[in-house]
């Protein structure tokens, strides 16, 4: 529940607070960035067992995971760099000139990859070391912050408000 309110609610709340306008802007910019969170998923996949494979040897095990996080932040870096010299093309291609405002809510939001992508390398590393209650605890944590965030931002600024929101509550 609380991660789909960490992802999902910022939709809501700018249909809510701001405009159906401002909210299809917000979607059309925040689903960009967000078709790349399955990429911590595959490198978890790919990296982790190899990972968890090493923890009877705490300096491998330590390497490991310190290259797992530097591969994590490498990714979103190439990804947010795509996006922001991309931005304008992107939307303009995807959608159209009737949602121009949504580049600058992409380029906001863009960021919203490190954040993921290294929450991701520590979900795992929680995971493994049998620390997943703090997994739920920032994330309990990251919702509410995302609702405060939604609440103070919306209004003035409407969708690059929420962007902004994300941000730093995934970042949270």
């Amino acid at each position: 529940v609380c991660a789909m309110a960490l992802f999902k609610i910022d939709i809501a709340m700018v249909a809510g607070i701001s405009s159906n306008s401002e909210a299809g802007i917000y979607v059309a910019a925040a689903r960009i960035s967000e078709i790349t969170y399955f990429i911590p998923a595959i490198l978890a996949s790919s990296l982790f067992p190899a990972i968890v494979r090493s923890k009877d040897d705490s300096a491998i095990y330590f390497h490991r995971m310190s290259c797992y996080y530097k591969a994590s932040a490498a990714l979103a870096y190439g990804i947010i760099g795509g996006m922001v010299l991309f931005h304008e093309w992107i939307i303009e291609v995807l959608y159209g000139a009737q949602y121009s405002g949504a580049e600058s809510v992409l380029l906001v939001h863009a960021w919203t990859c490190l954040p993921v992508f290294l929450g991701g390398a520590r979900q795992q590393w929680l995971l493994s070391d049998g620390l997943i209650k703090f997994w739920v605890v920032f994330t309990a944590i990251g919702a509410v912050s995302n609702v405060l965030l939604n609440i103070y931002f919306i209004p003035p600024f409407g969708a690059i408000g929420a962007a902004y929101a994300s941000l730093i509550s995934y970042t949270i």
